[in-house]
């Protein structure tokens, strides 16, 4: 719901084959893929691709699977005591450290302040 909202444009009226790739990483963000992949997945020229992508959903492939992997991660945070490393290789990220490095600099605090923070 959080990231639909922030679409450049209605989901129905995106090309098909990046809302294929959208609703594709929304629904497995931990699923480590190149933009040559998705593009091949989009039916689409990678330079095409990443251009008409960025321009109906607001940002770069990456940049959107790198945001649903941080949505599932605060929900997973916020939802019980799995362990920071768990999380990690819920979201798709193979080191947890790197992981935590990454929800530090996207959230702006560690993934265990997160968790404990006032709601």
């Amino acid at each position: 719901a959080l990231l639909r909202a922030r679409l450049r444009m209605p989901h129905d009226a995106m090309h098909p084959g990046i809302r294929a790739v959208r609703d594709h990483i929304s629904a497995v963000p931990e699923e480590r893929t190149s933009a040559a992949a998705l593009a091949r997945r989009a039916g689409l020229a990678p330079s095409r691709f990443h251009q008409l992508f960025a321009q109906q959903v607001g940002h770069t492939p990456m940049r959107f699977q790198e945001e649903c992997r941080m949505d599932r991660a605060r929900r997973l945070l916020l939802s019980g005591e799995l362990p920071v490393a768990a999380i990690a290789e819920a979201c798709g990220y193979g080191d947890a450290f790197h992981f935590s490095a990454r929800f530090h600099k996207v959230v702006g605090c560690s993934p265990s302040a997160y968790r404990i923070r006032p709601r």
